[in-house]
């Protein structure tokens, strides 16, 4: 004997039963029936045309806002992010950068554009035409650099806030003229370039140092002897040196005989710094006498 389905009715025959052609179409209609009822039902909650990102976005926008439970344009429900929420705590842009320490507003790349010339550049100058935060990069040319106390060379401007600005000044013709200086302007008043050391002005910066204290250190010192046999001058060559700033010591003599003429001793000998290069012995006589000349070559920076 048949039954029936729970919620459509749908007839099952029983083993027993023979195939009747009648229930099979009546489960059809009751199907059909059935689903058409379902699709009505979703076409006129949501029709089938509005299923596209822009019209879920546009639903979405007509229930966004405060207290929704949505709040797309918000963080945390607050329209502007706090730091301590990730964000920045500004509601501008600019806000934003300085709060980031984003601090570099404009760049300037020359006098020119920092409403300067030649006649009236100076740091004090350079600090007051330069906007809160910003940078330049004055390569001026050697008319320029007198009124900036420089040689000739690029001088980097950073400007932290609206009383001070920090002045970086590097000159590279070559290595052994590499210079860094640094200065800075405060409250419109500007200090003194100070000279930055390197590998390269060391050197010359402590020696600047010493002098300006009237002492002077040693650079090199070189020795040797000269031997002066049948004649009355010989040379030695020595590595170059500055003839301003050395000194040849005399270290005394050895000689085979002593010629003597009216009391004078004409075979010992007399040093000179003849050039950069050239330490020269002499004596007044030319005569066999075998003589050797310590020597000492000072040279002072």
């Amino acid at each position: 004997m048949s039954t029936n389905t729970n919620n459509y009715k749908l007839i099952k025959p029983a083993q027993e039963d023979f195939y009747n052609v009648d229930d099979f179409n009546n489960n059809a209609d009751i199907i059909d029936s059935q689903l058409k009822a379902v699709s009505d039902k979703a076409t006129s909650a949501l029709p089938s045309s509005s299923y596209t990102a822009a019209d879920i976005l546009n639903k979405l926008k007509t229930v966004d806002g405060a207290n929704s439970g949505l709040d797309a344009d918000l963080f945390k429900g607050k329209s502007v992010i706090s730091i301590s929420n990730g964000g920045t705590g500004a509601t501008t842009a600019d806000t934003a950068k300085n709060n980031l320490g984003l601090y570099i507003s404009k760049i300037y790349t020359s006098i020119e554009q920092l409403g300067l010339t030649d006649d009236n550049l100076s740091l004090v100058n350079i600090n007051n035409a330069m906007s809160n935060q910003s940078i330049a990069i004055i390569a001026s040319s050697a008319s320029v650099q007198p009124n900036l106390g420089v040689p000739n060379g690029t001088v980097f401007v950073i400007k932290y806030n609206s009383v001070r600005s920090m002045f970086f000044y590097m000159s590279a013709s070559d290595d052994e003229n590499l210079q860094f200086k640094v200065a800075c302007v405060y409250y419109g008043v500007a200090s003194p370039w100070i000279n930055i050391a390197t590998e390269y002005n060391i050197s010359s910066l402590m020696q600047s140092a010493l002098q300006s204290g009237g002492v002077s250190v040693v650079k090199s010192v070189q020795r040797g002897v000269i031997t002066i046999d049948g004649t009355n001058s010989n040379t030695a060559t020595i590595n170059t040196v500055n003839t301003n700033k050395a000194v040849v010591i005399y270290g005394g003599a050895t000689t085979s005989a002593v010629t003597t003429e009216s009391g004078l001793n004409v075979a010992l000998p007399y040093l000179e710094l003849s050039d950069s290069n050239t330490v020269t012995a002499k004596r007044l006589k030319n005569d066999d006498t075998l003589t050797y000349v310590p020597y000492q070559v000072i040279e002072y920076y």
